[in-house]
């Protein structure tokens, strides 16, 4: 490592400890979801994960629709997950 790349790296992990004294509990345990590949952050938010789920060929399946009432759609803002299932699968 050069001289500068040593500098830079001290001055960014000096920066970074500093950062994350003051994060709460909360920042605290949003950082340990984010960097482990078992949380339930990455269960529902990684992309790949995401895309398994869809299970549509959008070569065959070109539009897709939601139909459900004001109670139902309610219920699904309440609990802030939203499962989506190709309606032609299986």
């Amino acid at each position: 490592m050069t001289i500068l790349q040593l500098l830079i790296k001290a001055i960014v992990e000096k920066k970074l400890k500093e950062e994350l004294r003051n994060v709460n509990n909360e920042g605290i345990k949003a950082l340990r979801e984010l960097v482990d590949g078992n949380s339930d952050f990455q269960k529902h938010t990684s992309g790949e994960n995401i895309a398994r789920r869809f299970d549509v060929d959008p070569l065959k399946v070109d539009t897709t629709y939601h139909y459900t009432d004001i109670d139902v759609l309610k219920k699904l803002i309440d609990c802030q997950q939203l499962y989506i299932r190709d309606l032609f699968t299986t």
